[in-house]
């Protein structure tokens, strides 16, 4: 939720992180760097979202114009209706409404992370690579959420040797 569109070029930079605190008793964004020196990381552009993302630039421009708010690439990429940082509970409540729109089973947005790393795996990406692109530090980590993708991709691979077997399968 820290990124801004001077993040975005060829790839998404992912170089810091908001949280809200209350300082001085009022509720602020307050940005700091990544958790780890790992989830520092420049991960490459999916292609298929460059006119997604242009799209929500144009949005972005529109929405700030609007607010008579300057906009530059400074800018929040993913900003709240009044241009600011969206706080976590806002972001889940919109979340939640949008599984609800689409008749899917509400879930965390973190669950979007193991579903990256899963596809990764189902898609021959290796663990280390995998690794780096959710930004763990630990490939340990990475491999907990592969390891039940992995299983079923056992379960395939044993079942390829029917073909290899053909008198035994009839």
């Amino acid at each position: 939720m820290a990124l801004t569109h001077a993040d975005i070029k060829d790839g998404i930079s992912v170089n810091k992180s908001v949280g809200f605190l209350t300082i001085d008793g009022h509720y602020q964004p307050l940005l700091s760097t990544t958790k780890t020196t790992g989830s520092t990381r420049n991960v490459p552009l999916f292609k298929e979202l460059t006119p997604l993302l242009k799209s929500h630039r144009l949005f972005e421009m529109e929405k700030y114009f609007k607010l008579g708010i300057p906009f530059s690439e400074n800018n929040i990429l993913f900003s709240s209706g009044t241009g600011g940082y969206i706080e976590n509970r806002n972001l889940s409540r919109r979340w939640e409404r949008l599984c609800k729109r689409l008749d899917i089973e509400k879930n965390t947005i973190h669950a979007l992370r193991h579903t990256f790393c899963s596809l990764l795996a189902e898609n021959g990406v290796n663990l280390k690579t995998a690794s780096e692109l959710i930004g763990h530090t630990d490939i340990k980590t990475t491999s907990k959420i592969y390891t039940h993708v992995q299983q079923e991709e056992k379960a395939r691979g044993i079942a390829t040797l029917s073909n290899a077997f053909p008198r035994f399968t009839n």
